[in-house]
């Protein structure tokens, strides 16, 4: 069911800043919690986890998707391997997938 909200039931926004201010108060109604990017003034809520985009730095503190790409880069390493040294091409690929998902796993 869709509710209809006429105009002068709302009060008017006059900038980014109090659109931003109306969405938290209403956050803080419902009874959800806001965050604050550690570097810049973005907000978000977490009901139960980041929103998308954000992480948390190696203290815990909230970090938001563009303060994030400003600060960390990802990097990838490749190594080429000429061949195994004891055994086989099978065993290495197994031991190489049983490496990478203990590293996902401790990772999470």
């Amino acid at each position: 069911m869709t509710r209809q909200v006429s105009e002068h039931q709302l009060p008017p926004l006059e900038t980014q800043r109090d659109a931003t201010r109306a969405i938290l108060c209403s956050f803080a109604r419902k009874g959800l919690e806001t965050m604050q990017c550690t570097y810049c003034s973005a907000t978000g809520t977490h009901p139960t986890r980041l929103p998308r985009g954000w992480k948390r730095s190696h203290d815990n503190q909230p970090i938001c998707a563009k303060c994030w790409g400003e600060r960390y880069v990802l990097r990838a390493v490749t190594i080429p391997v000429v061949g195994p040294v004891d055994g086989t091409w099978k065993e290495l690929r197994d031991d190489l997938r049983d490496a990478w998902a203990d590293a996902t796993a401790l990772s999470n």
